[in-house]
């Protein structure tokens, strides 16, 4: 009961369940178990109606049955015959039937409800959450998250309905037993009772099973999207076999998993159903030896008996679902709570305008959680607007923190960052980010047309701006060439382009923003020296033409020739920093004399 408090709580509280849902549907499934109970209870008069010759006088003081049946008769004005006990019967199957219907489609309605709310929440969630909170998660429990506990727990409302249903089954059929035979019906009572307690055991064990089942699932989603990204490497290094068997370890837990669960659901039936074999034939056994019943009555009870014995099997099947889809749920929340805590603040309340002069970071200091040495350690430097600032350095040397800053994507440990002389946090996050666009070293393309990827930046571009921003990134000439030209399909992740051409398209986004400040993390690395050189004079030429400022974080020579300074860093400290003194030039007399 406690648990199914908590469930309700978090379903109204995140899946917008409403009180007047869970009412409606709760009454149609009440509403289901009477008109069933009536019809199944109706055979008793007719059995001993047609046992008796049709003799209201000595029938009306058999049972409080017949006490109610006479009564409900005379208050809709017919006589009480075979006749009309028939449509009695036949109008509760009827009502039974349309009271499942409805119940089932509006628990489906509210169950798609709850569904697509969970989602939305989770992936807000997700996206307004700190970045290092979404570096830890990971991206197989993120897309367990999104796919199968979303839908576990939206199921939770129909495992609780249903539930509730089988409870008020117990509790409708043992009123009818009471009217009628008060003294045969403790005995009945009691052996549902045992039969309910006995699968209580199992209930645990397929909740631990469930959780389980939670992590295998995260851990298998994260290997197989790993291996598709890694397609190319598996194959190179020869590791199918590795893969191969990687897979073969995870399918086997699987399976241990299923196996488990499957064992935890067959032992139910495997125990109540021999138990209620027994005890409905010792119930009919006592009552035909021992108690004084008439033939009708222990119909009627060995009726019931069989009726609820798929029910109290179902009883026990629904609280393994409770558990398993009670343990989704409660990931699910769990999820939540870290990711709320976790959640990025909405930054200051002003909004930036174009950048003007510079951004200037003083003393900046920065450690990630459980790093021991800082990323960024007292670091002080000017970004002048209009120029083209290259960000060097090796491997771990602080570049990408570095870059993080600006958008406020991190935040200093110490130290401030300074946008035309007003400090950053003093901006609104979301309108200083506006300013800024961003080129990753692998440039990631949605699934969708070349014109879809490039309006991310400016969805209201229209198709001028589009084609100019294009032209400007010498992506234009191979676009026309595709079938389709800017409605061709890229595939997902714009498998169906090459690696120069990602980058060329990114770029022609980042400039479609005219954002003020570009971030392109080695924009020239998949790219020939001839694409190359257009791409750094189309950087130059947005730089000149914006006032922009763009950082380029870089590696090679190549990639910075012709920048207007540069930052070098090294363990998270500036080495050096000034004007550039690599120009394209000097980079193509030293691969003239390499070539010699």
């Amino acid at each position: 009961m406690k648990n199914l408090l908590r469930y309700w709580r978090f379903l109204a509280a995140n899946g917008g369940v409403r009180r007047r849902h869970a009412a409606l549907i709760l009454c149609l499934g009440a509403g289901a178990v009477f008109a069933e109970a009536l019809g199944l209870t109706m055979m008793l008069p007719v059995i001993e109606y047609i046992d008796l010759g049709g003799d209201l006088s000595a029938l009306e003081s058999k049972n409080a049955i017949w006490t109610s049946l006479i009564g409900a008769a005379a208050f809709l004005g017919v006589g009480v015959n075979l006749g009309v006990m028939t449509g009695f019967v036949v109008g509760a199957v009827i009502l039974r039937q349309g009271f499942d219907y409805f119940h089932a489609v509006i628990m489906a309605s509210v169950s798609a409800q709850i569904q697509r709310r969970l989602r939305l929440q989770s992936y807000d969630q997700f996206q307004t959450s700190r970045l290092r909170f979404v570096h830890n998660l990971g991206s197989g429990p993120f897309l367990n998250l999104m796919d199968r506990q979303a839908e576990g727990a939206s199921r939770i409302m129909a495992s609780c309905a249903n539930f509730a249903k089988y409870v008020f089954t117990f509790v409708v059929y043992a009123g009818v037993m009471v009217a009628a035979a008060p003294l045969s019906s403790i005995a009945s009572i009691i052996m549902m009772a045992f039969l309910i307690l006995v699968v209580q055991r199992y209930v645990q064990r397929t909740r631990a099973l469930s959780q389980a089942m939670i992590a295998f699932r995260s851990d298998y989603t994260g290997f197989v999207g790993e291996s598709f990204r890694a397609a190319r490497t598996v194959r190179i290094f020869g590791l199918q076999t590795h893969q191969g068997e990687q897979v073969d370890r995870l399918t086997q837990r699987y399976s241990t998993l299923a196996i488990d669960l499957a064992r935890m659901a067959a032992r139910v039936p495997l125990i109540i159903a021999p138990l209620i074999a027994a005890a409905v034939m010792g119930y009919l056994y006592i009552t035909f030896t021992y108690l004084d019943m008439t033939t009708g009555a222990i119909t009627l009870f060995a009726l019931i008996l069989m009726r609820l014995a798929p029910s109290a099997q179902n009883f026990a099947r629904q609280q393994q679902q409770f558990a398993l889809f009670g343990a989704n749920l409660e990931a699910l929340a769990a999820f939540g709570d870290e990711a709320n805590g976790e959640r990025e603040s909405s930054g200051g309340v002003t909004r930036p305008g174009r950048l003007e002069n510079s951004v200037t970071f003083k003393d900046v200091s920065f450690t990630y959680p459980g790093a021991v040495r800082p990323s960024l350690d007292r670091v002080s430097v000017v970004l002048k607007a209009g120029t083209v600032t290259a960000i060097k350095g090796p491997s771990g040397a602080g570049k990408s923190t570095f870059v993080d800053l600006l958008p406020a994507l991190i935040q200093p440990d110490s130290g401030e960052i300074l946008y035309d002389g007003a400090p950053l946090e003093s901006f609104n996050k979301q309108a200083l980010r506006d300013l800024v666009s961003y080129a990753a070293q692998e440039a990631f393309l949605f699934s969708g047309t070349v014109r879809d990827n490039i309006r991310l930046s400016r969805p209201d571009a229209d198709e001028a701006a589009v084609e100019a921003a294009c032209k400007a990134a010498y992506a234009h000439e191979f676009i026309v060439k595709l079938p389709g030209g800017y409605d061709a399909d890229l595939g997902e992740a714009g498998g169906k382009l090459s690696g120069g051409q990602k980058q060329r398209l990114a770029l022609a986004r980042c400039f479609l923003r005219e954002a003020s400040i570009l971030i392109l993390d080695e924009p020239t690395s998949a790219l020939d020296p001839k694409s190359e050189e257009m791409v750094r004079r189309a950087i130059r030429d947005y730089v000149d033409s914006h006032g922009a400022l763009a950082l380029v974080i870089a590696h090679r020579d190549t990639t910075v020739a012709n920048a207007d300074a540069v930052v070098e860093l090294e363990d998270g400290r500036i080495i050096t920093h000034g004007q550039n003194r690599t120009s394209a030039d000097d980079v193509s007399a030293r691969r003239e004399v390499a070539r010699s």
